[in-house]
Parts: structure tokens; sequence; C-alpha cells
């Protein structure tokens, strides 16, 4: 399941209440929209942007949901498209995926959330905390001997981390 941020991971996903992103190695962020997913039945009709233009206006067989809700898994149809989708859009064939999760998720949903990814298409799935990816993004290291107070505000949670060595 977790095996680290120093493993060789070729796809780095942020899958949030309101936005989805994706980065490549080698390259920096190749997807960011909204993390809206469009279905009909099991049918995925559209993902992103797409998928949010349809909410309130497509048909009622229509649903329109996110997979992430409040810090934990809000919609797993919609996490398992998304998951699917990055895969399937990576570049490569041997996917390995680090996502980022939320600081609160429990262990069970981290286990829920690995196995989707694996079922996925993902080759490896590792799980990093929210709060530590927007750090090191912001150009901390943890062995930085200074305390940082990391702050992340999402559409549907927030959370506060004091970092220090």
């Amino acid at each position: 399941m977790n095996r680290g941020i120093g493993m060789n991971w070729t796809v780095g996903i942020d899958l949030g209440a309101q936005g989805a992103r994706m980065s490549t190695k080698g390259r920096a962020l190749v997807l960011r929209q909204s993390s809206a997913c469009a279905l009909a039945g099991e049918q995925i009709l559209a993902l992103g942007d797409e998928a949010r233009r349809m909410e309130g206006r497509a048909p009622r067989k229509v649903e329109v949901l996110y997979p992430m809700a409040s810090g934990s898994v809000g919609s797993e149809r919609a996490l398992r498209a998304w998951l699917r989708h990055m895969a399937q859009h990576s570049g490569t064939r041997s996917v390995r995926m680090l996502i980022a999760r939320p600081p609160q998720m429990s262990l069970s949903q981290m286990r829920h959330l690995s196995a989707l990814a694996l079922e996925s298409g993902a080759s490896a799935c590792g799980l990093v905390r929210s709060d530590l990816a927007a750090a090191l993004g912001a150009g901390l290291t943890l062995e930085d001997k200074k305390g940082a107070l990391v702050v992340q505000v999402g559409a549907g949670s927030v959370s506060v981390t004091l970092m220090a060595a």
C-alpha cells in the first residue's frame, strides 16, 4: 500500500472535493480541472469541467458526483472513474501512483483508496498526507531546523499542520 515518498513514482495525484490535479514524472502539472464526474448508472459520460457544467442541467438519470467530500471518500464510483482515467492518460504502461490524501482519513479508507488505485490500473500505489505534499511543493524540506505552519484550505476541509524537525 504505502511505500513512501522516496519510491520512484510516475504519477502524482491530488483529488479534492472540487479539484483534480495530476503531475507526471519529468513534467509539471498535466491535468488541472474540476473533480466532477457525470455518470448514468455505471457509464461515465464526462469528467472534469465538462461534468461540472452538466450539474443541475442534465436529465434526472445523470448524476454528477465528486470523489472526495469533507476529507474522506465522497463517491466511490467517481473516485474509481478518476483513478482509471488518470492511469490511462499517464503516458506510461507501468503506472506508479502517489496520491495525496487528507490528514484525517482513516486507516480503512486509506486501504480502500489504495485498493481502488490498484484496481484502476496502477502497478503500485503510495499515499502521502496532503499537508505534507503541500509543504514539500512549497519548497520546505523535512530536514529544515525551523518550524513551519502549513495551512491547507480546500473546498471540503481545512487542515492546519505544524511541522518541525
